[in-house]
């Protein structure tokens, strides 16, 4: 398989003593993942909460296309 995905991560932090015996050290992170992409379509992935209406049957397949096949 030849995929890729982006993940970027930000954080910043910043200290205050408040008193001689209280310092508060807060901070806060931000990240974004992508999701991965197949060049040549063949990832695919199952989705455990679909029902069938039919035959009431459990869990299907999800794939990009026909290609994956």
């Amino acid at each position: 398989m030849d995929v890729h995905n982006w993940e970027h991560g930000y954080f910043i932090q910043d200290t205050w003593k408040v008193s001689s015996k209280l310092t508060l050290s807060l901070g806060l992170r931000y990240e974004l993942v992508t999701p991965f992409v197949d060049k040549n379509d063949l990832i695919a992935n199952f989705d455990p909460n679909f029902v069938d209406a039919t035959t009431g049957q459990l869990g299907r397949f999800v794939i990009p296309s026909q290609k994956t096949l």
